[in-house]
């Protein structure tokens, strides 16, 4: 009788034990759950710090995009002034050789005019000669 009280003893002691096993099991497992969503919940923070960083780049670029379109227009001004300047130059060399046709006529009616002169005062001197 006592082996069998001692067998029943051991049966119940290990029905309590097994619970208790099982539960402490339950706990790994919720603690593991645990883990687990506190993990995704720091790749959820990873990933929107990658998505900040990334939009961070796209407005730098885009920044960048702008201040080139910036220069590549200021060099088209710069250009478009130059292109005037050239031509404003170029006038005035046709206006300063305009000039020297018109210097140079005015010269060449000054030796017309002496011509004539001399011509008149040859005239004037063949007519007291005669």
């Amino acid at each position: 009788m006592m082996i069998d009280s001692t067998i029943v003893i051991i049966d119940s002691t290990t029905v309590i034990i097994e619970p208790a096993i099982v539960t402490i099991d339950s706990t790994i497992v919720i603690n593991d759950s645990t883990i687990v969503i506190i993990d995704s919940a720091i790749a959820i923070i990873d990933s929107s710090i990658v998505i900040n960083d990334s939009t961070i780049v796209i407005i730098d670029s885009t920044i960048v995009i702008i201040c080139s379109t910036t220069v590549i227009t200021d060099s088209t001004i710069v250009i478009i002034y130059s292109t005037i300047v050239i031509i404003d130059s170029t006038i005035l060399i046709i206006d300063s050789i305009n000039m020297m046709i018109d210097s140079t006529i005015v010269i060449i009616g000054s030796i017309n005019m002496m011509i004539d002169l001399t011509i008149g005062i040859t005239d004037s001197t063949i007519v007291t000669i005669d």
